[in-house]
């Protein structure tokens, strides 16, 4: 199983296609996708990124924030440095962690969060999907209180029971 995984990863056309332009992880894509039909990062803006491990959406937002904006990462894995970025090591829902992204902020509002967290995937999707549910209602109780008015929060969710219920429960926020 894990030499079929491999060698179907060696093949996508996405891996292929990141490495290529100079992005860590094919996802850097999905991020450009979405900031192509919706235009939620603008140049000057402060992005959390979350679950930012190994940094292709922070790639990303670096080029739509330009060199007036800033971004600050974070995972519990660490990245190779990204220039013009702020890396760091910890788990977002932990308080230390959460002091240590305020304390870069120094009192910055956030323009957009982005997330493509994701928890270690065990295989029994009930409990895969719960737990990231869990992940993404954290990030969210912890950064919307330092989103600006109009700012964003982009994130991955895997489809399942709760999914319609978390929706519901931040749209009067956006």
């Amino acid at each position: 199983m894990a030499d079929h995984w491999i060698e179907n990863h060696k093949r996508d056309p996405w891996r292929r296609q990141a490495k290529a332009s100079g992005y860590r992880a094919r996802s850097a894509f999905k991020l450009k996708q979405i900031q192509e039909r919706f235009k939620l990062i603008d140049k000057g803006d402060v992005i959390l990124d979350v679950g930012c491990f190994p940094g292709g959406w922070t790639q990303v937002a670096l080029e739509l924030v330009g060199e007036e904006g800033d971004v600050v990462g974070v995972d519990l894995d660490p990245c190779q440095p990204i220039e013009g970025a702020a890396l760091l090591v910890g788990d977002i829902t932990d308080p230390h962690t959460q002091d240590r992204v305020l304390e870069y902020l120094n009192g910055r509002q956030l323009n957009s969060i982005i997330s493509d967290i994701s928890p270690n995937i065990t295989g029994k999707w009930d409990m895969d999907q719960a737990i990231a549910m869990t992940l993404v209602t954290e990030v969210f109780d912890f950064a919307l209180p330092f989103l600006c008015k109009g700012g964003h929060f982009v994130t991955k969710l895997f489809q399942g029971v709760g999914v319609e219920e978390l929706i519901n429960a931040v749209r009067p926020h956006f």
